[in-house]
């Protein structure tokens, strides 16, 4: 006969336990339970430790929605995330081109979150063919503006698109998002709008 030092059931006895537990079905289900509440919490842990951060001057973790400004001219706005995106897209009204001083300019409106409308001048950087849905393709105008995510503003080319149907009026693709984001696909508002 062995004699056991430690104060733990002995192996017969914890064996019994699973194989009622597995009977009954309550196995699985506890083992399940305790790994996703085991990740959950490392995850809300790291998330709170770090402020939205893996690493000073790392990747800032973002949602799938995020409270964005446009910062030259303070237009808070929400932007929907979209890594199958490669550019960034605007809801654009009354485009119009003019001339200054030998260059294109692009004169549109944008609209905040109240829906005010905001009057924006920009040079264009060139013409994009987008690829529509249905057939055929779209020729828009590309810009570049300054956008705020968190506490980053980065300067990027967005293209003009009416996005009046979309329930958000900003698209922030690949283009935008490269070695400076990560996108938590189930979250959304992870950053405070820190630079408007």
């Amino acid at each position: 006969m062995q004699v056991r030092s430690d104060t733990s059931p002995p192996p017969e006895a914890r064996w019994g336990l699973c194989l009622f537990l597995s009977d009954i079905g309550l196995g699985r289900l506890f083992t399940n339970c305790r790994f996703l509440i085991s990740r959950l919490l490392l995850g809300l842990l790291l998330l709170a430790a770090t402020n939205g951060r893996l690493c000073a001057g790392e990747k800032q973790l973002i949602g799938w929605i995020e409270r964005v400004a446009v910062t030259t001219e303070g237009v808070m706005m929400e932007a929907k995330i979209d890594t199958g995106a490669d550019y960034s897209s605007v809801d654009a009204d009354d485009i119009r081109y003019f001339m200054r001083e030998g260059v294109c300019w692009v004169e549109f409106s944008i609209k905040d979150r109240s829906a005010k409308k905001h009057v924006l001048r920009r040079p264009l950087m060139r013409m994009s063919r987008i690829k529509k849905k249905t057939m055929g393709f779209q020729d828009r105008p590309v810009v570049k503006i300054e956008i705020c995510v968190g506490d980053q503003q980065r300067l990027t080319q967005v293209n003009l698109a009416e996005r009046g149907h979309f329930k958000y009026p900003l698209l922030l693709g690949r283009d935008f998002l490269g070695t400076h984001y990560l996108v938590d696909p189930a979250s959304k508002y992870l950053q405070p709008l820190l630079c408007h």
